[in-house]
């Protein structure tokens, strides 16, 4: 099992600074008898660009576990 870099996004905290938000996936890859090769995703993992665990709140919403602040993405 694998972590893969999915993508990155930018967030404006509550104190107008910039907080950026890389997104990881576990990845499986099975070889079958056949010799072709099945991929399967897991769970997802979040983290702040410089270290830090985020967790995901709801679609718009991650909180950051070291200090509670919570991220919203604007439009």
């Amino acid at each position: 099992m694998a972590e893969v870099f999915v993508r990155q996004f930018v967030i404006v905290g509550p104190d107008l600074l910039d907080y950026a938000i890389q997104e990881y996936q576990e990845v499986t890859e099975i070889r079958n008898l056949d010799g072709s090769c099945e991929r399967i995703e897991g769970m997802k993992r979040y983290q702040l660009q410089y270290g830090g665990a985020v967790n995901k709140l709801s679609q718009r919403e991650f909180k950051v576990v070291a200090t509670g602040m919570v991220l919203t993405i604007q439009d």
